[in-house]
């Protein structure tokens, strides 16, 4: 008790020595009063802090002006991924291979319905509800071999648009390159190398890239070989042509969508996917696209993040080769969805790209072999759990995001294109060179040579229905960073809690450090204390069993005293 005492007394924390001073009972007792109330608004402090330092607030500022913009990669995909004009002038041999796949699932779909007890109305809403799987069926390489759009007929224009010196527009050729997807088949891709890049950021914000492309849906006005492929019957029981299948598995209703072209915006090397910046661009329109970009840079260390990502793949569905890409999120929530839907009933998901490291399993949607998608008809418990991959993959990839990314965005702004003056010098000057070389080479161009021999009226109307325009160019070319970080951190924490214990109780790390060494002081003499006690109690148990033993060796006294009487009585 003198310890703390004389610890009381000698410590660096206020208040302390005055409660055990020699001073009046009441003085003493009033400035107890205060150092409680002091430890309670310091221990109130402490929790606001720590919780304060558990919610991990987020705070952002903007560096404006501060990077130089850089081209996306940009991708332009079919809503309608199958070609009007090749579906309808399609050869004799290939029109019966693909009929010849759609008949084999659709044997494999009624005779696994039926054997799972789907019957009259039952069976033919179950039929016409998986008609989706029927494409998915047929061979990729068919697909796109036979009814997908082709870059020859699909490229009128392809160009870097950029000023000269002298402040006038110039132009020069960009190759699309073919990027194959699984779900828009044929897709077209422009990448700007470093000098182009560094070209548009010298030359303004009116550079960048202009194409004019044909979207080739149906036309009543394009001849048909007369080899035709069966029709789909949707969800809605309504008869779809081939022209208008749909691979993407949220259209089992049936595709409800105009021609067009769905634009991709991503980071250099980044796979387009939904998660990057995209929209859709209609025909008989030139449209400008004002590209703005953003990075954002999470702070390295507060927030669970990648700085140093790898290179990734996927799977080129055409010939399944490997797709190298960067990292992005969309490749984790791809990996993460196909691996548990792989672990789940040992099936790919239609939906989306396939990561490279996942290859080799079938998809669920393909009906030719087993298994395939009627698994989740005979075991209705697989259903719940499939629709909680989706969610457990986007939380898996949260941790898994990248601290720097490029962020994309578009304004758009439209016309209508070509006017009725220009319709015919643009068929003369852009489209027919084209149309000749691909005769030169021998390539079938049906959609084209409608457009180069046709009379006015069915030219016009179907360049308004199946061409478009499209510039893209930068919003500006010096472009914001946004920087976040976590807005309390245990640095922050540290700093408040050794103020408010300073403020409180006037205390500080020495006064801790008191602190300690009293407990070590307490602690060191209840130990000696305790050793000491032993000790006394030891030698105690010793004298005690010394007594004992001596007394045990002694005649007893009584014996003694009675023999004595004994004898004095016996003498005569």
């Amino acid at each position: 008790m003198l310890q703390i005492v004389d610890a009381m007394t000698s410590t660096t924390a206020h208040g302390l020595p005055r409660i055990v001073s020699g001073k009046p009972l009441t003085v003493r007792l009033a400035w107890l009063s205060v150092l409680l109330l002091m430890t309670g608004l310091f221990f109130k402090g402490f929790y606001d802090f720590v919780v304060k330092l558990q919610t991990r607030q987020v705070t952002s500022s903007v560096d404006g002006n501060s990077l130089n913009f850089q081209f996306p990669d940009v991708y332009a995909c079919y809503e309608n991924p199958i070609s009007g004009s090749y579906s309808a002038t399609l050869d004799e041999a290939s029109a019966a291979a693909i009929n010849a796949q759609l008949n084999d699932s659709q044997v494999v779909m009624r005779r696994e319905l039926s054997m799972l007890g789907y019957v009259g109305n039952a069976f033919m809403g179950a039929e016409m509800l998986f008609s989706l799987a029927h494409p998915q069926s047929i061979s990729y390489r068919i697909l796109i071999d036979a009814l997908a759009h082709r870059n020859e007929q699909n490229i009128i224009t392809s160009d870097v648009a950029y000023n000269t010196d002298y402040g006038m527009p110039e132009y020069a050729p960009l190759e699309a390159q073919i990027f194959y997807h699984p779900m828009y088949l044929r897709c077209l891709k422009w990448t700007l190398n470093s000098t182009w890049q560094q070209k548009i950021v010298q030359t303004g914000s009116s550079s960048g890239i202009v194409v004019t492309l044909v979207t080739d849906s149906a036309f009543q006005g394009l001849a048909s070989s007369g080899h035709s492929i069966q029709k789909m019957v949707y969800a809605r029981r309504t008869p779809i042509p081939v022209s208008d299948w749909s691979l993407n598995v949220a259209d089992y209703n049936g595709p409800d969508r105009q021609a067009g072209v769905k634009v991709f915006l991503t980071p250099p090397g980044e796979y387009p996917s939904d998660f990057v910046s995209s929209f859709s661009l209609g025909p008989g329109k030139s449209h400008t696209v004002e590209i703005d970009m953003t990075q954002q840079v999470y702070k390295a260390g507060q927030f669970d993040c990648l700085s140093d990502p790898p290179d990734v793949q996927f799977v080129n569905p055409y010939d399944e080769t490997p797709y190298k890409h960067s990292y992005s999120y969309s490749y984790c929530f791809y990996y993460e969805f196909h691996r548990q839907m792989q672990q789940l009933v040992n099936l790919s998901s239609d939906a989306g790209p396939l990561p490279w490291p996942l290859r080799g399993k079938k998809f669920a949607l393909n009906l030719t072999g087993d298994p395939n998608f009627l698994v989740f008809f005979s075991d209705p418990s697989l259903e719940p759990l499939t629709s909680q991959i989706d969610v457990k993959s986007k939380e898996t990839c949260k941790a898994k995001r990248l601290c720097s990314t490029l962020q994309y965005s578009a304004t758009i702004s439209s016309s209508d294109w070509p006017t009725q003056s220009s319709m015919m010098p643009f068929v003369s000057s852009s489209i027919k060179p084209v149309w000749m070389k691909a005769k030169s080479k021998n390539l079938s161009v049906p959609a084209l040579d409608l457009v180069v021999n046709g009379n006015e009226s069915i030219v016009s109307s179907y360049i308004r229905s199946n061409m478009l325009k499209v510039h893209f160019k930068p919003h500006r070319v010096l472009c914001d960073r946004m920087n976040f970080s976590i807005d309390y951190g245990l640095q922050d924490f540290i700093s408040d809690v050794g103020g408010i214990m300073g403020i409180y109780l006037g205390m500080s790390l020495l006064t801790l450090c008191e602190l300690f060494e009293l407990i070590f002081d307490i602690a060191l003499f209840g130990r000696k204390k305790a050793r000491a006690s032993s000790s006394k109690q030891a030698s105690v148990s010793t004298i005690q069993q010394f007594k004992v033993s001596e007394e045990s060796h002694l005649p007893p006294k009584e014996s003694t005293k009675s023999l004595s009487i004994s004898s004095i009585s016996s003498v005569p």
